[in-house]
């Protein structure tokens, strides 16, 4: 991969120790996940078509039902982990998020 590949949507993230190669990422495809993580009603659902979306694309060769699941119990982190990796966001906006979700948890 070349210096600005993570710009088209290709980059290696890393899930429990799992290396996910996301190589056919779109920037439509980056763009759902971006709106997804933004509309506050429908998040979970359509960040998930969003995220499965990809998956597929990049991970032909895997189970449905398998890549389904790992989906459903890895999204926040799928998520920010290549949100963060195109650049979109930074990791330090994240955490502060995450910080004031659980002053309001309080």
């Amino acid at each position: 991969m070349g210096r600005f590949s993570k710009y088209l949507g290709r980059m290696t993230i890393t899930i429990d120790q799992i290396p996910i190669e996301l190589n056919k990422m779109t920037v439509e495809d980056v763009q759902k996940l971006m709106d997804a993580s933004e509309d506050k009603e429908n998040a979970l659902v359509s960040g998930h078509k969003a995220l499965m979306d990809i998956m597929r694309k990049c991970c032909p060769e895997e189970d449905e039902k398998e890549l389904e699941s790992f989906v459903l119990q890895k999204q926040p982190e799928l998520t920010e982990k290549i949100l963060v990796g195109l650049g979109w966001v930074q990791q330090e906006q994240i955490d502060k998020y995450k910080q004031e979700a659980l002053e309001k948890k309080k």
